[in-house]
């Protein structure tokens, strides 16, 4: 259902981005159990997203299992704030790709966990530096945050470069974008289980970067 959707959006246009915030395993059928998520990965490469971060039961997994993920996927992963013990991501930090004619920045962020990942602040500190850094060569940077609306509040006003944040872990279904007060970006969430698709559509300056909202819902 969710392909068939994406691929009727996609149909005779070309400024489509798709995007997932998290936590694909322990999330579907018994198939997908069965095969420790990988059946799911492998589904999600024929839909072709553009950049899927992890959320904390892919992390559970361990990192040969989200090797083989990513393998399933084909594609990496993208995550700035799940570390190995020197502190430096395990995972692609960010990527920008080319939707149209716009150039976006997407940074993947993970809830932090115990261990593997840096904590509430310093992956404020390090998304705020690495959203600095790409809104010098973007259009629009996007955080993919497997985190709820409140955090992703709490890292925009720490992070006021990124215009959207895709937000996950807390299965909030809202049927439309929030807004940040304090630094103006827009937040949505796609509740759980796959049973809505977020639909954003947004107006671009590519002068001044503004944003605006054309389009949030749920379908």
């Amino acid at each position: 259902y969710i392909a068939s959707y994406i691929n009727s959006v996609r149909a005779g246009r070309d400024d489509v981005l798709v995007l997932d915030a998290g936590d694909v395993t322990e999330k579907g059928d018994m198939v997908a159990d069965a095969t420790h998520g990988e059946l799911t990965y492998s589904l999600m490469r024929r839909i072709r997203f553009d950049a899927v971060t992890l959320g904390n039961h892919d992390n559970d997994q361990g990192i040969e299992q989200l090797r083989r993920y990513e393998a399933a996927l084909g594609d990496r992963l993208v995550c700035l704030n799940r570390v190995d013990a020197e502190g430096k991501p395990v995972f692609e930090p960010s990527r920008v790709v080319r939707i149209g004619n716009l150039r976006i920045g997407i940074i993947g962020m993970i809830v932090p966990q115990d261990e593997g990942t840096l904590d509430f602040k310093e992956s404020g500190r390090r998304l705020a530096t690495e959203a600095e850094r790409l809104a010098g060569e973007t259009d629009l940077v996007v955080a993919l945050c497997h985190n709820g609306i409140p955090e992703c509040s709490g890292w925009s006003r720490m992070a006021p470069k990124v215009k959207v944040f895709v937000s996950g872990h807390s299965h909030v279904a809202l049927n439309e974008a929030v807004t940040v007060p304090e630094t103006g970006a827009i937040i949505v969430q796609a509740g759980s289980y796959a049973k809505w698709v977020g639909r954003l559509g947004l107006e671009v300056d590519t002068e001044t970067k503004a944003v605006r909202v054309l389009e949030s819902r749920l379908v």
